[in-house]
C-alpha cells in the first residue's frame, strides 16, 4: 500500500509538471502571436519606408514626363517644368540617403539608376533643354519602376523568410505543448488506475472492518485486538469502535434507568393524585359546605401534580415513538388546551378558544418542541395575569418564502370574555413588549426554527370589554404538510345552541357551521323548553354553561325529560368550562363537551352523538368485578358503579379474579393492568386463551400510563376498552354505555 501511495504521488507531480511546462509553451506562443500582432519591428519599418519612398520617385517621375512631353509643342511656365524637375530631384537626394543608410539592401537593389537621374534632373536644371530633358526621362522612368519593383521584391522575400521562420517557432511551441499534454495525460491516467486499484483495495479493507464490526460484540472486539495481524491503522480504528460502544452502553443504560425513573415517578404522581381525588369524594359525600370547599381546593391542587404527571409521560412516550418529523396540529392544541385550562381554572377564571378552521392539520416541524414551548410561555403568562380569563386564538397567515406559513398561537387576556368572535379578530392591536426568541424555546425547537413571541395591547376603544386586553403571540414559521379537507360531514343535520355569551355562541357556531350542519340558537331558559316541543327538527340539543339563571343538573334533568316525550332521538348535550360544575350532571345528558377543545376532536364527538342510538336504560342488571390491588382505588371505582345501581365483586389480584370467574360469570371486568403478581394483563391473556373455562366476557382495562405502546400492549392483550386513572364518572358511564350497545346489537 505504501508504494501504491509513492506512485500516485510521482505521477501526480509528473502531471502538474507537464502540464505547467505545456502550459507555458502556449503563453510563449501567446505571447508571440500578440506581440507580431500589436508591434512592428525597427528593420521592417524601414524596408517598408524605402519601399514606399521609391513608389513616390516613380508617381513624380511619370508626373515629369507627362509635363515634359506637353511642352515640346508650346512654351511652358516655370511652375510647369521647372518646379516639378528641382521636387523630384529633392526627393531622389533624400531617397539616396536613406538608402545609403540600408547599405546591405543597397547592394542587393542597386541604386545607379538614381544617380543617372538625378545627373539628368541637375543638367536640365543648368541648360533648360526640354526636348533633352524629355529623352532622358523616357529611359529613367523606366530604370526608376525596375528600381522599385527590385525593392518591393526584396522586401516581400524579407518578409516571408521571417513569417516562415516565426511559423516554425510556433510549430515547435505548440508541438511541444502537445508532446507535454500527452505526457501529463499518460501520467494521469497511470494515476488513475494507480488509485482505483488503491480505492479499491482500501474498500474491500473498509468492508471487512466493517461487517467485522456489524458482526462482532464488545467481547468480540476485545478478541480481535488481541490478534497480531491487523494493521496499525486497523487497530486505532477498532480500539475506536470498542471505546464508542462502551460509552454508548453506558449511554443506553443510564437512559433506560431515566426512563424508567420517569416513568415510575409519572405513575407515582398520577396515583397520588387519584387516592387524594378519590378519596376527598367519599369524604366529603356527607359533610357541610366548609369541608366540600377545602376539598375543592385540595382537589384543584392536585389537578397540577396530574397535569404534570400526564404531560410528561406524554413527553416521555412521543420522544420515543413519534420522533418529531411531523405536528398534528389537532393533537397539539388538544394537549395544550386541556393544559392551558387546567392551569386557568386553578385562577378561577374561565378560558375559551378558537382555532381557525383553515390552518393545516400537519406541518413539518418538532411536535414535542412546540408543545412545550407554547405551554412554557403561555404557563408564565397565565401566571402573570392570574386575576384576568383567557382566549386561546390559533391562525395562520404567509411567510416571507412561498412555501412556509406563519403559525400565531395567540392567548388574550381580558377582564370579561362577552365580546364577540368577529370584534376580537378584527380589534387594533400594537407591540407593547418584544421578547425576541427565548434561548428555552431555542433550544426546544431548534436552531433552525423561527420564532417570535410578543406582547400586544388593544387600541380599539369601540368595545369596552377589550380596553385593557392583553394578549401574549407566539409565531413560528413552519412548512404545511397537509391541510384539511372541507367536507360537509354534518350536512342535513340541525342543531339548537343555548347559552348566553356571544363568544362563546361565535365559537360553537362557526367549528359547527363549518361542517354544513344547521344552527338555531336559544338564549333564555323559555326559549329552551319552548324548542324541546319541536325537539324533532334537531339532531341535538347543545346547552352551555352561559344560560341565564339555571342550575345545570336539575335543568339538564328537566330538559331531558322533556325531549323523552317529543318523538324522534334528538340528544342532549353539554358544554361547559368547568368539569366541577358538572360532576353529577352525566346521568342527565347524552354526552358532555369541555371546553376548550380543538375543532377536530369536537365535530369527531358531535357527528358520534348525533349518529348513536340512545339507550334505553343507563344502567345494566349485570354483575361486575373490580380486579385492583390499591384498596383505595379499589373502594373508588367500587362506589362510582353502585351509583349506577350496579353490583360489583372485587379482587385483589389477577389470581383472584380467574378464580372469581371460575365461581360466577359477571359481564363486565375492570381489570387493573400493573399488579404484583399476575398483572392484569397477563390474567386477561389467560381469559382469552380459555373461552370454555371463562366465558366471553368484556374486559375493561384501566392503567394509570399514556403512552400508545403501553395501550397497545393492553388491547393486544385482549381489553375491550381502556379507561385512564383517576377514574371518572363519565368516562366509566360512556364505557358502560358502549358495552349495552354492543350487548343490544348482539
Amino acid at each position: 500500500m505504501n508504494a501504491s501511495k509513492l506512485s500516485v504521488v510521482v505521477s501526480k507531480a509528473n502531471s502538474l509538471l507537464c502540464a505547467g511546462f505545456a502550459i507555458l509553451c502556449l503563453a510563449i506562443s501567446a505571447v508571440f502571436v500578440i506581440h507580431d500582432m500589436t508591434v512592428t519591428p525597427e528593420s521592417d519599418l524601414k524596408q517598408y519606408r524605402l519601399v514606399e519612398q521609391s513608389e513616390h520617385l516613380v508617381k513624380l517621375t511619370e508626373t515629369l514626363l507627362h509635363n515634359s512631353e506637353s511642352c515640346k509643342s508650346q512654351p511652358c511656365l516655370d511652375d510647369f517644368i521647372i518646379t516639378p524637375t528641382a521636387l523630384l530631384k529633392s526627393e531622389a537626394e533624400r531617397f539616396r540617403n536613406m538608402v545609403g543608410q540600408e547599405r546591405k539592401i543597397a547592394s542587393f537593389v542597386g541604386v545607379t539608376s538614381l544617380d543617372i537621374l538625378t545627373l539628368h534632373l541637375d543638367q536640365f536644371l543648368q541648360t533648360k533643354d526640354n526636348h533633352v530633358l524629355y529623352n532622358h526621362l523616357l529611359k529613367d522612368s523606366t530604370n526608376i519602376e525596375a528600381m522599385h519593383a527590385r525593392f518591393y521584391a526584396q522586401f516581400e522575400l524579407s518578409q516571408n523568410e521571417k513569417q516562415a521562420l516565426k511559423i516554425k517557432l510556433y510549430a515547435s511551441f505548440i508541438s511541444a505543448s502537445v508532446i507535454l499534454f500527452f505526457i501529463a495525460y499518460l501520467s494521469a491516467h497511470f494515476r488513475s488506475k494507480t488509485q482505483e486499484k488503491l480505492y479499491t483495495e482500501i474498500n474491500m479493507r473498509l468492508d471487512q472492518t466493517a461487517q467485522t464490526i456489524s458482526q462482532w460484540d464488545t467481547d468480540g472486539f476485545k478478541t480481535l485486538l488481541g490478534e497480531t495481524d491487523l494493521s496499525e491503522l486497523e487497530r486505532r480504528a477498532f480500539s475506536k469502535v470498542l471505546n464508542t460502544e462502551h460509552e454508548l452502553d453506558h449511554f443506553r443504560n443510564q437512559m433506560d434507568l431515566y426512563r424508567k425513573l420517569y416513568a415510575m415517578i409519572g405513575f407515582e404522581m398520577r396515583g397520588i393524585t387519584t387516592t387524594i381525588k378519590g378519596g376527598l369524594r367519599v369524604l366529603t359525600k356527607d359533610t357541610d359546605d366548609h369541608g366540600v370547599f377545602l376539598a375543592h381546593e385540595i382537589s384543584m391542587a392536585t389537578d397540577m401534580l396530574e397535569e404534570l404527571a400526564e404531560n410528561f409521560n406524554r413527553l416521555l412516550s412521543s420522544g420515543q415513538a413519534e420522533g418529531g418529523e411531523f405536528i398534528d396540529i389537532n393533537a397539539l392544541l388538544a394537549n395544550l388546551s386541556t393544559s392551558l385550562a387546567s392551569k386557568v381554572r386553578r385562577n378561577k377564571c374561565k378560558m375559551e378558544s378558537y382555532i381557525d378552521p383553515h390552518i393545516p392539520s400537519v406541518v413539518f416541524g418538532n411536535q414535542i418542541g412546540v408543545f412545550w414551548t407554547l405551554l412554557f410561555h403561555f404557563s408564565n403568562a397565565i401566571t402573570q395575569m392570574s386575576d384576568k380569563h383567557a382566549l386561546l386564538l390559533v391562525q395562520c397567515q404567509s411567510a416571507d418564502s412561498i412555501d412556509k406559513i406563519v403559525l400565531s398561537f395567540e392567548l388574550l387576556f381580558s377582564n370579561e370574555l362577552s365580546a364577540p368572535l368577529d370584534e376580537v379578530l378584527n380589534a387594533e392591536w400594537f407591540e407593547a413588549q418584544s421578547l425576541g426568541s427565548r434561548s428555552e424555546s431555542q433550544q426546544l425547537l431548534g436552531s433552525d426554527a423561527q420564532l417570535k413571541v410578543q406582547w400586544l395591547d388593544c387600541l380599539d376603544e369601540s368595545s369596552p370589554t377589550l380596553t385593557q386586553a392583553e394578549k401574549l403571540v407566539v409565531s413560528i414559521e413552519a412548512t404545511p404538510k397537509v391541510y384539511p379537507e372541507n367536507e360537509a360531514i354534518l350536512e342535513g343535520k340541525k342543531v339548537l345552541l343555548c347559552g348566553d355569551s356571544p363568544l362563546q355562541l361565535d365559537i360553537l357556531s362557526r367549528t359547527i357551521s363549518e361542517s354544513g350542519c344547521g344552527l338555531e340558537w336559544a338564549s333564555s331558559p323559555n326559549d329552551i323548553f319552548k324548542a324541546s316541543a319541536k325537539a324533532q327538527e334537531f339532531d341535538a340539543f347543545i346547552v352551555t354553561d352561559t344560560v341565564p339563571g339555571i342550575e345545570l343538573k336539575s335543568f339538564c334533568k328537566t330538559l331531558k325529560s322533556r325531549l323523552a316525550k317529543v318523538k324522534g332521538s334528538t340528544r342532549l348535550l353539554l358544554s361547559v368550562s368547568d368539569p366541577d360544575l358538572v360532576e353529577d350532571t352525566y346521568q342527565n345528558v347524552d354526552h358532555i363537551f369541555y371546553r376548550p377543545s380543538d375543532n377536530k376532536s369536537f365535530i369527531t364527538k358531535l357527528i358520534q352523538q348525533i349518529d348513536q342510538e340512545e339507550s334505553k336504560t343507563a344502567v345494566t342488571d349485570e354483575r361486575i368485578l373490580v380486579v385492583e390491588d390499591d384498596q383505595i382505588q379499589q373502594i373508588i371505582l367500587v362506589q362510582l358503579l353502585e351509583e349506577f345501581g350496579i353490583s360489583c365483586d372485587t379482587a385483589n389480584s389477577g389470581e383472584e379474579a380467574l378464580k372469581c370467574l371460575k365461581e360466577a360469570k359477571p359481564a363486565i371486568i375492570f381489570m387493573d393492568c400493573i399488579m404484583p403478581g399476575m398483572g392484569g394483563i397477563e390474567a386477561t391473556r389467560k381469559i382469552r386463551a380459555n373461552p370454555d373455562q371463562y366465558g366471553e366476557l368484556t374486559v375493561i382495562g384501566a392503567t394509570a400510563l399514556t403512552s400508545n405502546k403501553d395501550k397497545k400492549e393492553c388491547m393486544d392483550a385482549g381489553m375491550d376498552y381502556i379507561i385512564g386513572k383517576p377514574y371518572k364518572n363519565e368516562e366509566i358511564f360512556k364505557v358502560i354505555k358502549n358495552y349495552m350497545a354492543v350487548q343490544k346489537i348482539s
